[in-house]
């Protein structure tokens, strides 16, 4: 193209240009935010499972957790508990029947198989575990726990690891296979597996088998499955050799989930509830407990009689549920779309997953009876009956589901039995409903199942409305021949031994005649109906320990019966049953024993010291007697003179029973009535590991009393406590007492080992920079000739090097004196090397001077006590 040509074009070609630009100008800024995120979104995803963005995603992951699990699934549009505040009574089962169940810490086991009759808790317990790390300040340094719903695995196939890896991606850590490998092999992984009852029968060896293997597989991880009572058979182990139970909420528990719900009306919804046993007993359930509150809520008031049987319970709460939009008839039309859905559900029970329902099979239910489609909108938005899950609806619980087909089995109890007799695990509860539902005969039904499970017949007593006396005599001629000390027979023998009626009263005369007999079993089975009489039984026969371990766990029921005794010639075994409920009533029942004479003012003491651990006993204890001389000791918490008189005591006792003592306490008498004789052994320790090593093993060289304190407190808590002892240039005195609940200054914060952190690192490298500079300098200076003055040079520069390497590796032993040698060999050679080894003395000499100050701080610390004890 000519010159000419193009002058001729250069004007057009300038507008086109402009217009060009101007439509991608306009184009870019409506399409180029869409382009670029869509395109950051690829890349985020194809990165997330990379090890630079694992902490981010982490993050991410743990606010998903604690959003998600905030709080407990609740009823309706209802929310449930805060999750945080839940206290799920867990406990070991001990060896000898004689003993108190142990409670335990589901954090302190690596393997464990946690068992719990329906709605006890177990989904809760292990959602508090997942909220509990997600909202730990220190959840970087802690295992990552991840919840895998086994209802969920069965019928998969895949390796367990890549359900982990999809619940990650659910929880907003996509791309998580890099990670979870990793994890794995580094025992950084708390897996958690809910609800292995929740697995159909036909697939549950598989899943068993899934598990065991895990545990094979990944050693160091903690692993733990949920399971009912029930279905447990022990096919897990022996990968999983610790069985913890779920037990029955206590007085205060129940008190405390209610005054959540409303604190106004907790008490007086209590007082009618403890006004009929058969009510109380349900609301020990956290299932049904939610149930009465959401009915109490609901009606507003208490006018109406909580619900006296597990069937009443959900009955009404359907009810209330459903009659929410006050139409009767499309209630009703509703009731039957939910039983007719949990009957198919429950009848495919050789399928994997028996819990949801797809969607479509829940729209051709609905439209089988003409009803909208709007219904299932209603049934899952609005009702809350049948909520919506990936691919369809899930019930809110497995107990309202067994509930409903119950219901729906009410008119066919020989589908009921040839379903039960084909699949007991899964329709054991729904036999136990039906029975509570069904108005008429249910003899054979009961006889029937007398023959495949006895136990259950038993328990089937406590709910039905009538039973032919013969089929009754004779189940309970069974299980008066099978009393034990199975976990299961004892829970069977108080539900029905609580029962108001004529049969639950001849179980519960049999109980106590046992118990007057000196049978073993029949002492938890009596305390297991957790009722007043019954804690008045047991307690005139104290002397025996099954009497002592069974009102232990009685909790708040036993207080009175227990306290009536202390006028006793000797109270001793009065004060530790009492102590053993761990009730507030029983801590102020203590208080006046403190005053006494005589060597039980010491007990209750300890026994108060251990009690005091719980918030709720610290408040009912507040102002409960004068000031004492160790006052100050309790100024930090808000004060307490029960506590004072516990200290003074304490430290005046020569012997220390067994049991736990509250953290403040326990270092109060440490460091100040024993603290010469603690600061003394602790000194003559290589380190706090080793000296608490030496306290367990009885080589400490302290006396009996501190030695048994010392034992006493948390791990965590005695083993800072004793680097801060060796750390403190000087001894504790009382005004460093109250910054023991303040938060850690900037003297006072817990240090981390300097070598292999990242300031460690820098250190070494520029040590390495500043050598090689040092060598090529020594080099140069030479200039090729070699002379032994240059071999000299070259030695020198290696043996600083080596110096160096040693001085900053070796951190933690004797890093000043190699520094002091590296910087002298430095300042020597600078004399004879000339200006780069100057420059490279002159640069390390800050570096020397700051390592120096460091070090100088190590040795000085602030308050030794401050932030010990957080408030």
């Amino acid at each position: 193209m000519n010159p000419e040509t193009l002058g001729r074009l250069g004007a057009w070609t300038h507008l086109l240009a402009a217009v060009a630009l101007l439509v991608l100008w306009e184009g870019g800024r409506r399409w180029l935010p869409a382009l670029l995120g869509a395109l950051g979104r690829r890349v985020g995803a194809a990165l997330a499972g990379t090890r630079p963005v694992w902490t981010r995603s982490l993050r991410s992951y743990r606010d998903r957790v604690a959003e998600r699990h905030a709080r407990l699934p609740g009823l309706g549009r209802r929310p449930g508990p805060d999750t945080a505040t839940i206290r799920v009574p867990l406990h070991r089962e001990p060896a000898d029947p004689t003993e108190a169940a142990h409670p335990v810490r589901l954090g302190d086991l690596d393997r464990a198989v946690v068992l719990g009759g329906p709605g006890t808790g177990k989904s809760a317990l292990l959602r508090q575990c997942l909220l509990t790390w997600a909202l730990d300040p220190r959840w970087r340094r802690e295992r990552v726990p991840v919840l895998v719903e086994l209802h969920r695995v069965a019928g998969d196939a895949r390796p367990l690891e890549e359900h982990l890896v999809d619940r990650f991606g659910e929880d907003g850590f996509p791309g998580a296979g890099g990670f979870v490998r990793r994890a794995l092999a580094a025992g950084g992984l708390t897996v958690l597996f809910d609800g292995l009852d929740e697995v159909a029968s036909t697939e549950r060896g598989r899943v068993c088998l899934a598990l065991r293997s895990f545990a094979v597989r990944h050693p160091s991880c903690r692993v733990v499955v949920t399971c009912r009572t029930a279905v447990h058979d022990s096919a897990l182990a022996p990968e999983f050799d610790t069985t913890l139970h779920i037990g029955e909420l206590d007085d205060r528990r129940v008190r405390r989930h209610l005054a959540e719900d409303d604190p106004a009306a907790a008490g007086r919804l209590l007082a009618a509830l403890r006004e009929q046993p058969g009510a109380l007993r349900l609301a020990r359930n956290p299932l049904l407990l939610g149930m009465i509150a959401y009915l109490h809520a609901a009606k507003g008031d208490v006018e109406t009689a909580p619900p006296r049987s597990r069937v009443e319970c959900h009955e009404r709460a359907v009810t209330a549920l459903l009659d929410d939009g006050g139409d009767r008839s499309a209630a009703t039309a509703k009731r039957t779309v939910l039983t007719g859905l949990a009957l198919e559900v429950m009848r495919a029970g050789g399928r994997s997953e028996r819990r949801t329902v797809d969607h479509a099979a829940a729209l051709g239910a609905v439209t089988a009876l003409g009803l909208p489609a709007a219904v299932l909108d209603e049934l899952a938005d609005r009702d809350g009956l049948l909520p919506r899950v990936p691919g369809g609806f899930a019930f809110p619980h497995v107990g309202v589901q067994e509930y409903l087909v119950a219901v729906s089995a009410r008119t066919d109890p020989d589908g009921l039995l040839a379903h039960y007799r084909a699949d007991p695990d899964t329709w054991r509860e729904v036999v136990r409903l039906w029975c509570g539902l069904v108005p008429t005969q249910t003899g054979p039904v009961v006889a029937a199942v007398s023959e495949v499970d006895p136990l259950l017949a038993f328990e089937c007593l406590a709910e039905v409305r009538v039973l032919d006396t013969a089929v009754a005599d004779r189940v309970t001629d069974h299980a008066r021949a099978a009393l034990g000390d199975d976990p299961g027979t004892v829970r069977a023998f108080g539900l029905v031994a609580a029962d108001p009626r004529p049969r639950g009263q001849v179980v519960l005369a049999f109980l106590i005649s046992a118990v007057q007999a000196g049978v073993p079993a029949a002492h938890r089975a009596l305390a297991a109906t957790g009722l007043p009489r019954a804690a008045a039984v047991l307690a005139n026969h104290l002397d025996a320990a099954p009497a002592a371990a069974a009102l232990a766990s009685m909790g708040e029921v036993a207080v009175p019966a227990l306290a009536a005794r202390l006028d006793r010639p000797d109270p001793t075994p009065v004060v530790d049953a009492l102590a053993a409920t761990g009730a507030p009533a029983a801590a102020v029942a203590l208080v006046p024993l403190l005053d006494s004479e005589g060597p039980v003012r010491f007990l209750a003491a300890w026994r108060l010291a251990g009690l005091l651990a719980d918030p709720e006993v610290e408040a009912a204890l507040t102002g409960s007697a004068p000031a004492r001389p160790y006052g100050w000791v309790w100024e930090p918490f808000g004060g307490s003179a029960v506590a004072a008189r516990v200290v003074e005591l304490c430290a005046e006792a020569d012997d220390v029973p067994d049991g736990r003592v509250d953290n403040r306490i326990g270092v109060a008498l440490l460091v100040f009535p024993f603290g010469e004789e603690v600061r003394a052994a602790v000194a003559r320790a290589p380190g706090a590991a080793a000296f608490d090593a030496a306290v367990r093993r009885g080589a400490s060289g302290l006396g009996p009393v501190p030695t048994r304190v010392h034992l006493a407190l948390d791990r965590a808590v005695r083993l800072d406590l004793v680097r801060r002892l060796r750390a403190a240039p000087r001894p504790v005195t009382e005004s460093d007492w109250p910054a023991v609940a303040e938060p850690p200054g900037r003297d006072d914060r817990p240090r981390r080992r300097f070598r292999g952190s990242a300031a460690h690192r820098v250190l070494l490298a520029v040590m390495a920079v500043l050598t090689l500079g040092q060598a090529a300098g020594g080099v140069a200076l030479l200039g090729g000739r070699t002379t032994p003055a240059g071999y000299a040079l070259l030695a020198a520069v290696v043996a600083a090097s080596l110096v160096e390497v040693a001085a900053v590796w070796a951190w933690e032993r004797g890093a000043v004196a190699y520094l002091a040698a590296f910087t002298g060999a430095l300042v020597l050679g600078a004399a004879a090397a000339g200006p780069w080894f100057a420059l490279g003395a002159c640069a390390l000499v800050p570096v020397v001077a700051a390592v120096l100050a460091v070090l100088r701080r190590r040795r000085a610390p602030g308050n030794p006590l401050r932030g010990l004890l957080p408030g």
